[in-house]
């Protein structure tokens, strides 16, 4: 009788201790799923700000970016990176890629209006994300009016951009592993409980 107790307390341990883990692994796992998302809608939030500083005329392509109100792309302490290309050449980069010998983002393939991220080093030596994004700039609607044409209709003869944001991720790599660690030591905790 005491030995079936005792298999029967082992197997319901084990069984609600693998069920514990189970779900707290699953936790963990949506977790860094979502906090890693929230990381590339931030890039993503980021990436579209910038763009609308992109505006066209009729005679040229101009950025009307303010260093000031972004330090980020202009200092040595945890810089982010920007640079933009145009028919194909390099139109504007921050001031961060200039103080590194490597001082230029890749260029990835993306439709129009379409965005990819990857995983790269950044010109700092950091482990980083980019976002690059191919984008139409932004006309302004007295200009189109002036013209007599619509916005469809300008973006025809407009040549499409190309951005690159990064930074860096050491930062999410501390939360993940954090979040993580935390985990690793409740499931530890849930099994010692169980088995007592």
């Amino acid at each position: 009788m005491n030995s079936i107790k005792k298999k029967l307390s082992r197997y319901l341990s084990i069984s609600i201790s693998i069920l514990l883990v189970s779900i707290l692994l699953a936790t963990d796992i949506s977790v860094d799923t979502w906090i890693s998302s929230e990381f590339d809608r931030a890039m993503t939030n980021k990436a579209s700000l910038l763009e609308t500083l992109v505006e066209e005329d009729e005679q040229e392509v101009d950025f009307d970016f303010a260093g000031e109100f972004m330090p980020e792309f202009e200092g040595k302490v945890n810089p982010e990176y920007y640079q933009l290309w145009h028919k194909n050449k390099v139109f504007e980069k921050s001031d961060t890629l200039e103080l590194f010998e490597v001082n230029e983002l890749p260029r990835l393939t993306v439709n129009l209006g379409g965005s990819k991220f990857k995983n790269i080093t950044l010109p700092d030596g950091r482990q980083g994300r980019m976002i690059f994004t191919k984008f139409l700039p932004q006309i302004d609607s007295e200009l189109r009016k002036k013209l007599g044409v619509t916005r469809a209709e300008f973006a025809k003869t407009q040549q499409p951009m190309e951005f690159a944001y990064a930074l860096s991720t050491e930062e999410l790599d501390y939360i993940l592993w954090y979040v993580d660690i935390i985990f690793i030591l409740v499931s530890l905790l849930a099994v010692f409980t169980i088995k007592k």
